[in-house]
């Protein structure tokens, strides 16, 4: 198989409006066809043993099914290749769904970069600033403590909150 895409988009209506006058045998070798032209990616190789081997049946009962189907412009000859009209025609589709599946997904990587460049200079800049704050000496911090006093820290706490905590005690008490 040559694509990433082990399927295609199969409309039942069209084939049942296409295949309606067709045998069984007819059917078989159709569906067969396509289904092979699918996972080659493209046209097959138009040799009849090979192609008879895939479907089932012997050379000579497979050569007049295709050569009914390509006078019923289901099958196409060119070249020495063999394809469905079907078959082409989800190939077609799939090719233009992996086309705008592309599309979108460059669409979306283009976003997302975007979106993580602004959140990493939002998130330099907050770095920026913090490490602005850090880097002030203790004496351009404005302390919360009333003045003279240092603020709570490594040093423990201030008088004051020291003597608001005796004070909560005395009254508990």
């Amino acid at each position: 198989m040559t694509d990433n895409f082990p399927w295609g988009k199969f409309h039942t209506s069209d084939w049942l409006t296409e295949t309606g006058d067709l045998t069984p045998a007819e059917r078989g070798v159709l569906i067969t066809i396509v289904c092979l032209e699918m996972e080659a990616g493209g046209p097959l190789q138009d040799i009849n043993t090979r192609l008879a081997r895939r479907c089932a049946l012997q050379a000579g009962g497979f050569a007049k099914i295709k050569t009914a189907l390509v006078e019923m412009d289901l099958l196409v000859q060119s070249v020495g290749m063999l394809s469905s009209r079907f078959g082409s025609k989800m190939l077609k589709q799939r090719q233009d769904d992996s086309a705008k599946r592309q599309s979108g997904a460059r669409k979306t990587n283009a976003a997302k970069a975007k979106k993580n460049k602004k959140n990493q200079y939002s998130n330099e800049r907050s770095a920026s600033r913090s490490a602005q704050f850090i880097q002030k000496p203790e004496s351009e911090i404005s302390p919360l403590t009333p003045q003279g006093e240092k603020p709570c820290g490594p040093n423990g706490l201030s008088e004051n909150v020291k003597m608001m905590a005796k004070q909560e005690v005395k009254k508990r008490a």
